[in-house]
């Protein structure tokens, strides 16, 4: 009958130290990347017109503005609506051959207030006159959020499914982490295996189950580890590293939160 010893790593005094495994920075880098190419530059945009609007809060000049025209803007099921309006330009006062034109996205509710030729209050930089907005506007909400909001409809659901699926991995490797750190190493018995068949080929799915301080038995899960009949050395050390002499990390305070060491997403270092 073999004597289960706790492994060499977990021998260390608590918290241990802990690192990221390879196959983490393998699972989540392709989300940070697209992250990067799609919602930063957004997110920068909303910035500048934060910025913006509190240049034309801090430095802004009233006058009237005509309304040319409103028109709305559909993507997806994200309607935007917008008003184009001109007003006299500051730097030839009285000449109406001069004149500077906005193009404004606003709200619906004050889009369903203007119609063309109509009178509407505007802000412009007095040192940029090109620089102008629409004052209710300006006043309705902070850019930033205005942009924030915006820039979760034009990502759609595929991205936040895409980004839900790296919260979710990354939670995975703060729960490891902590056991890691400081959870209680115990014996485990498995008590059955089953085999699942998924996109990258056949694993083994294993159900265990440990004795915490208290006396009680806990039950847990462990999917993902290579079957018995696997034929790779990397696979059968995998296997034999989970199952030839199987450990529990739980949290003292919690068993219900336990693990098969070793982790997934983190390692001790």
């Amino acid at each position: 009958m073999t004597v289960w010893t706790p492994p060499g790593p977990l021998t260390q005094p608590a918290p241990r130290r802990v690192k990221m495994k390879a196959s983490m920075l393998a699972y989540v880098a392709p989300f940070f990347v697209i992250a990067g190419v799609t919602v930063l530059p957004a997110l920068l945009n909303a910035e500048r017109e934060t910025n913006d609007a509190k240049d034309l809060r801090e430095h802004g000049v009233e006058a009237k503005a005509t309304i040319d025209g409103l028109y709305t803007h559909r993507q997806r099921s994200r309607i935007s609506y917008h008003a184009v309006y001109h007003f006299a330009d500051p730097a030839h006062p009285g000449d109406a051959k001069y004149y500077i034109s906005g193009d404004d996205r606003i709200e619906q509710s004050l889009y369903d207030t203007l119609k063309a030729n109509s009178s509407v209050g505007i802000l412009y930089d007095s040192r940029d006159p090109e620089h102008s907005a629409i004052e209710a506007e300006l006043d309705r909400q902070p850019a930033l959020e205005f942009q924030v909001n915006d820039i979760a409809f034009r990502l759609g659901l595929p991205a936040l499914i895409f980004v839900g699926l790296a919260v979710y991995g990354f939670m995975k490797f703060l729960a490891e982490k902590r056991l890691l750190q400081r959870g209680q190493p115990v014996s485990a018995t498995i008590i059955g295996e089953t085999e699942v068949q998924g996109r990258n080929g056949r694993t083994a799915r294993v159900a265990y189950s440990f004795k915490d301080a208290g006396g009680q038995t806990i039950q847990g899960k462990r999917g993902g580890i290579p079957t018995s009949d696997a034929k790779s050395e990397k696979s059968i050390a995998a296997r034999a590293c989970l199952l030839d002499n199987p450990t529990v990390l739980y949290d003292p305070g919690n068993s219900a939160k336990n693990m098969l060491y070793p982790g997934v997403f983190a390692t001790l270092s």
